[in-house]
């Protein structure tokens, strides 16, 4: 088998203005995941596909500083909701 036997001879494409909701519309509605992306002359300028976006919108990794904020932001939160007031221990 080769690519020619699996391409998409009706080739859709957006310009780099395109807005993401107007990229996946295309995609949705053609039932394709990717598109060359072309300038206002119809030259290729670059390569877009839904896992683009996807990987854009996915939440990125934290590291080590940002796990030890987040705990430590939920500590405080603990401790702000569930303080008692020392007058008030009997």
């Amino acid at each position: 088998m080769q690519v020619r036997d699996f391409m998409i001879r009706k080739v859709f494409t957006v310009k780099p203005s395109n807005t993401i909701k107007e990229l996946l519309g295309i995609l949705n509605s053609n039932r394709i995941g990717g598109v060359p992306v072309v300038d206002d002359k119809g030259q290729l300028v670059g390569m877009v596909s839904d896992g683009d976006v996807l990987r854009y919108l996915a939440p990125k990794p934290l590291g080590i500083a940002g796990l030890v904020y987040m705990k430590m932001e939920k500590l405080r939160m603990y401790f702000k909701k569930n303080w008692i007031h020392p007058s008030k221990i009997s």
